[in-house]
């Protein structure tokens, strides 16, 4: 997320991920469901708030 707000993410998945999978750069509301991480680094970062 680049800019403050809110997120939702409905559904997703994401594999062999040696990094994040999302990044939250300022305040921000994330939901996240039914979404799928298969051998995944971080799954969400804050950074910077």
């Amino acid at each position: 997320m680049v800019k403050k707000g809110n997120v939702t993410i409905d559904g997703g998945c994401a594999r062999l991920r040696s990094d994040k999978i999302f990044k939250i750069n300022h305040p921000s509301t994330c939901t996240v469901k039914h979404f799928t991480d298969y051998q995944g680094g971080k799954f969400i970062r804050q950074s910077g708030i």
